[in-house]
């Protein structure tokens, strides 16, 4: 079994070198951190595209109901396609 190219060998050989390095005890401790900060990534990846949905979403798609909120940063315009024009385009 091999995951992201480590095997159970391998796996083995880096665990044993941290028990070294570190102790049992900070060992503990180390893992408890690495678990966290690993939690914390995994939370902040997986809103990634409910954050970019929610910023990039259509504002003429909302009802006459809801005012549109605005996302708190700025898009480009959007150009219109079409010969007809306001002239202020060059």
């Amino acid at each position: 079994m091999n995951v992201m190219g480590v095997g159970p060998m391998e796996l083995f050989v880096v665990l044993l070198v941290a028990f070294l390095v570190l102790g049992p005890e900070r060992m503990v401790t180390s893992a408890r951190d690495v678990a966290k900060v690993v939690t914390e990534l995994r939370q902040t990846f997986s809103s990634i595209p409910r954050t970019l949905d929610d910023l990039l979403e259509d504002p003429e798609q909302t009802g006459p109901d809801e005012p549109a909120e605005s996302p708190g940063v700025a898009r480009p315009r959007r150009r219109r396609s079409g010969g007809g024009g306001s002239g202020a385009e060059a």
